[in-house]
């Protein structure tokens, strides 16, 4: 069986903090936070209590959040992009494009290309938001 962690199945902690600042919802399955290590690990889904024992500290990390910081799946930045945004596996890595009608005024065509897809996904995401294209959701 193959496995993979969920640290990369999730957008990376630098894309997550982007997107909150540019005001994306924070309601996601899973969480950024610091766990029992001096390194952020993807926490989830969420329990129904905050532990508050000393393995755990759900407090900052660079000062950027209280409870986390949402960690985005490919499904769920799949809900956000517009239709018409499609992802492949390439050699390089996953891609992303946008090539539909309602997106079709960008002046640039825009692909992304990382080595994971939620990580595509999620800079499409904010190219789009960071052009006024969309709005933060």
């Amino acid at each position: 069986m193959i496995t993979m962690p969920l640290e990369k199945q999730v957008a990376s902690l630098e894309l997550c903090k982007r997107l909150k600042e540019l005001g994306a919802s924070q309601e996601t399955l899973f969480r950024w936070v610091m766990w029992n290590s001096p390194e952020p690990c993807v926490w989830g889904p969420d329990p129904p209590f905050i532990p508050t024992h000393e393995n755990v500290s759900l407090e900052t990390v660079d000062g950027i959040w209280s409870k986390g910081i949402a960690a985005y799946t490919v499904a769920e930045l799949g809900i956000l992009l517009p239709v018409g945004c499609v992802s492949d596996k390439r050699e390089a890595g996953w891609a992303v494009d946008q090539d539909n009608d309602v997106l079709r005024h960008i002046r640039d065509p825009i692909t992304m290309c990382r080595e994971n897809e939620a990580d595509s996904r999620a800079e499409l995401l904010i190219a789009l938001i960071e052009r006024g294209v969309l709005e933060a959701k």
